[in-house]
């Protein structure tokens, strides 16, 4: 597991696997195969800088859609619908689930040009009422799932 510099006083910039801007907004995240165990952090949403987001070949379990309380019933959440700069997702080769059997919101998602998220334990239907807005005008976006069970 490769960590140099994390949770130091270095610059963003010099952890092991991030890349920032000028401003030192975080744009990329790239730890794959790195040894990484657990959920998703939650945190995750607060990078609204984030273009690249690797995590590929790790331990990651949990929940890529889970459901929020809320006073008329629940809510399907992903810490990854505000990260309206995604580029590219790489999350393949985990053990990430969905068992509301929702999608995160990618249509709201403009740059995303490719979503890899084979090799998970993702269990939800591919319809075209979630798809579709992806698409519209023209956008290509490459969506990998095969291992999953869709």
């Amino acid at each position: 597991m490769r960590s140099d510099n994390w949770c130091s006083d270095r610059p963003l910039d010099e952890w092991y696997g991030v890349a920032t801007d000028a401003e030192g907004h975080v744009t990329e995240l790239r730890l794959p195969h790195n040894n990484l165990r657990g959920g998703l952090a939650h945190e995750i949403a607060d990078l609204q800088h984030l273009r690249i987001l690797d995590l590929s070949h790790n331990e990651l379990d949990g929940e890529l859609v889970y459901e929020l309380p809320t006073g008329s019933g629940a809510a399907s959440k992903s810490d990854l619908n505000d990260l309206t700069a995604l580029v590219e997702v790489n999350l393949s080769h985990n053990r990430l689930k969905s068992a509301t059997g929702s999608i995160p919101k990618w249509e709201n998602m403009p740059a995303l040009r490719k979503v890899d998220l084979s090799y998970n334990q993702l269990c939800c239907s591919v319809s075209s009422r979630l798809w579709i807005p992806l698409f519209e005008n023209g956008r290509v976006v490459d969506f990998i799932l095969n291992g999953n069970q869709m």
